[in-house]
């Protein structure tokens, strides 16, 4: 079963925080956040597996000899090494991700041999919004840039690894300004494939102390590595295309599902709502199936009139609908399907079909941690509204499956 695994506070160790992909999203206005610790390294839990012969040593032995360029070449090689090997086992975005996060901390570290405030922003492939997935710093904090999304990040928008010595500095990124840790230095390496923007790596320091060329060396190649692995993980984890019902050309239940499913491993907050027919049985039998099938159709035309384009209508059942509204929270989803109340009895007494009304069950994704158990609290909120009477709106409450066991 698809889990949405629920946040963890910092504990306020230096162990990077990571999220999986699969989520359950904190927020609906912010935008998902799931904070999963990573083990910090230890004895029994290395960085990175490498040789016992490894490039550290080499590097203490050899430092007499080499110049500064000389020994900044090796560890930028052996930094790449152990990153290939690292990576290589790690078939799924939960594993590469995990990677990533011990590699953020491994590249060269800032003053005192703490991590420098590092974090990783992935974008939403359709709307390129930024969620932060890993972060890394002195209290397990990253920098928290403020960029909501691709089109305001730098980095991106010229494709380059982008250099700040002081945010303050009139051709800074106007994300480094005005933070609340203070004014900084920074470096921010973006995730491109294929033109593609994957999403950022944004390291920042003290004033006038950039990171270093060595450790943006090392970020560009984790970029670079990481970018590829998940644009490959992302592309074969693809949902397959899309069918529909064809008697209300809505997407069919395995791809109503899929889609929500795809959404939650987005980190893409959303609402989503059963919309069952009232009395729909005794409708077909008083009308005949042929006229409950239209006036199911009808429904389903309603609600793509009424919703947005980005929301998604699918049948669920005999006499189901779902719908998924993205970035929508269980109040917005409740006010809009109040307009299709109201929607549905104009058009089905303009297309000359007998009345027919539906219960409506809410539920926001930060409900479950699962699509199973969103859809269960959705049941329960529809059984709900049609002992109030049908024909009414209910959002599931996170107690409800208490207080109404009968649907569980």
């Amino acid at each position: 079963m698809d889990t949405l695994p629920r946040s963890r506070s910092s504990t306020g160790n230096t162990a990077p925080r990571a999220v999986s992909n699969s989520f359950r999203p904190r927020s609906v206005t912010t935008g998902p956040r799931v904070e999963v610790k990573v083990g910090a390294p230890g004895p029994d839990k290395p960085l990175m597996a490498g040789p016992s012969e490894t490039p550290p040593s080499l590097l203490a032995r050899s430092a007499p000899t080499l110049s500064p360029l000389a020994l900044e070449a090796i560890a930028r090689v052996a930094f790449e090494d152990r990153l290939e090997r690292a990576l290589g086992p790690a078939t799924s975005i939960d594993a590469v991700l995990e990677v990533a996060g011990r590699a953020m901390q491994a590249a060269e570290l800032g003053g005192a041999g703490i991590p420098a405030p590092t974090e990783l922003l992935l974008a939403h492939p359709r709307t390129g919004k930024f969620s932060q997935v890993i972060e890394v710093g002195p209290e397990g904090e990253g920098p928290g840039c403020p960029a909501a999304a691709t089109g305001g990040c730098e980095a991106l928008r010229t494709g380059r690894t982008q250099v700040y010595d002081d945010a303050d500095a009139f051709d800074a990124c106007p994300n480094l300004r005005d933070r609340e840790a203070g004014p900084c230095s920074a470096a921010c390496v973006p995730l491109v494939v294929l033109g593609d923007a994957i999403g950022v790596l944004h390291r920042t320091g003290l004033v006038g102390t950039p990171p270093s060329s060595l450790a943006v060396a090392q970020l560009e190649a984790l970029g670079g590595r990481l970018g590829t692995r998940l644009a490959l993980l992302r592309a074969l984890d693809a949902p397959a295309p899309a069918t529909l019902d064809r008697a209300t050309g809505a997407l069919d239940r395995p791809s109503i599902e899929a889609r929500a499913l795809e959404l939650a491993r987005s980190l893409v907050p959303f609402s989503l709502a059963q919309c069952d027919a009232d009395g729909f049985e005794d409708y077909a039998t008083t009308f005949g199936h042929e006229t409950a099938e239209r006036a199911l159709r009808t429904v389903a035309t309603a609600a793509r009139e009424i919703l947005r384009p980005d929301d998604l209508v699918g049948r669920f059942g005999e006499d189901e609908l779902l719908v998924v509204l993205p970035e929508t929270s269980a109040g917005e989803c409740q006010r809009a399907l109040e307009r299709l109340r109201e929607h549905l009895s104009l058009t089905l007494t303009a297309s000359g079909l007998p009345p027919l009304t539906c219960s409506y069950g809410v539920v926001e994704s930060s409900l479950g941690r699962s699509l199973d158990e969103l859809l269960v609290a959705a049941d329960a909120a529809v059984a709900l509204a049609k002992d109030r009477g049908r024909n009414r709106v209910v959002v599931a409450r996170e107690n409800m499956l208490d207080e109404y066991p009968g649907v569980a």
